[in-house]
């Protein structure tokens, strides 16, 4: 029997996401302020270091919507899962750090429900998503118009959020947005060649990049002139920025069209979520994270050139450290964790089963 390998180009986009975001999780927030347009060439390359978190979650929430637009079935064994792994790490960090800082009580009130105060945004977003998206898809399976015409509709109603600075809009909204425009696409590109999609791929990714750097640039240098505009460079980091979306679903058209094979690659993807909720966890971003940076600063200097480097040198650090313990976890807690929520899944299943049987 052949066994059908994992293509490792969609594993490789998610390490190069968690690396985005370990290093907008690695700026010491509570010592820099990076919302603001800036005339310091090193401030401003720390706030690059925060849109790159932008860039990460954007490529995860792609790479989501291009499996799931086919996939209208809901896997509560991968939900629990989820759950619990979040909640784990969590208490076993507020466990840790007790100990060590002077946490208040709201923040461990926090620590105790990470999926309710929603710690790590992205994965309480995720969730609600998972559980809508079989809904999403059994209503646009009924739209039987040219896939262009919707798709421009939702590009609009994207740029429309992005200049109100996502006024009327959250986070699940735009993530159930970006699912439809996934489905779009898709059957836009049914009929195209493997060189059609990769020159659009290419084509979307050249115009991410450029216009989210140039965009980045000019925005922040009319900042320093007007404060008017400068208050809101944070608007620029934002995943629903056009260009940052550009970014991912270039990247995603690539990949879905260039096959690699490495089962290092893989390993390393199949722990993305779990580095994801330790190197993001809030308690380690806002105490160990400025102790550190505190630390290096009262040694060395406060400038913001040593910042950039801190920030360099400690996401590699944290990245590396990251994967160990998410292996160490993933094959301890998470083995035990793995075993419960399928025993628990098949224990609800069957209860359904039994009292609403087949016809």
């Amino acid at each position: 029997m052949t066994t059908i390998k994992r293509n490792s180009s969609f594993e490789l986009m998610k390490i190069f996401a968690i690396i985005c975001i370990v290093f907008c999780h690695s700026v010491p927030t509570e010592r820099v302020e990076y919302h603001y347009a800036t005339d310091n060439p090193w401030l401003f390359l720390i706030i690059i270091f925060r849109e790159m978190g932008s860039i990460g979650n954007a490529i995860f929430m792609v790479a989501s919507t291009w499996f799931l637009v086919d996939n209208d079935s809901v896997n509560l064994q991968k939900l629990k899962q989820m759950i619990a792994d979040n909640q784990l790490i969590s208490l076993l960090f507020l466990g840790f750090m007790w100990f060590i800082y002077d946490i208040s009580i709201k923040t461990a009130i926090k620590q105790i429900f990470p999926f309710l105060f929603s710690t790590l945004w992205y994965i309480t977003c995720y969730v609600l998503y998972y559980c809508l998206h079989g809904i999403i898809n059994r209503g646009l399976k009924g739209v039987s118009i040219n896939p262009k015409l919707p798709a421009c509709i939702i590009i609009i109603l994207d740029l429309i959020a992005f200049v109100l600075g996502g006024l009327y809009f959250n986070d699940l909204i735009m993530f159930l947005l970006i699912h439809s425009f996934t489905w779009f696409t898709k059957r836009f590109l049914l009929k195209k060649s493997e060189k059609s999609i990769k020159k659009y791929g290419l084509i979307v990714l050249l115009i991410g990049v450029l216009g989210w750097l140039f965009g980045a640039v000019v925005f922040n240098y009319i900042g320093v002139y007007y404060n008017s505009i400068g208050e809101k460079m944070s608007y620029w980091n934002r995943f629903f920025n056009p260009f940052i979306l550009a970014i991912a679903y270039g990247l995603m058209l690539l990949a879905s069209q260039i096959r690699i094979n490495s089962e290092i690659i893989n390993r390393i993807s199949s722990l993305s979520l779990f580095i994801y909720i330790i190197t993001g966890n809030q308690l380690l971003r806002y105490y160990t994270d400025n102790y550190l940076y505190d630390w290096v600063s009262d040694r060395w200097s406060d400038s913001m050139s040593v910042c950039v480097l801190f920030i360099i040198v400690y996401a590699i650090i944290k990245f590396l450290i990251g994967i160990g313990l998410s292996y160490i976890y993933k094959n301890t807690l998470g083995r035990f964790i793995s075993f419960f929520t399928t025993k628990e899944c098949k224990f609800i299943s069957n209860k359904i089963n039994k009292h609403f049987p087949k016809v």
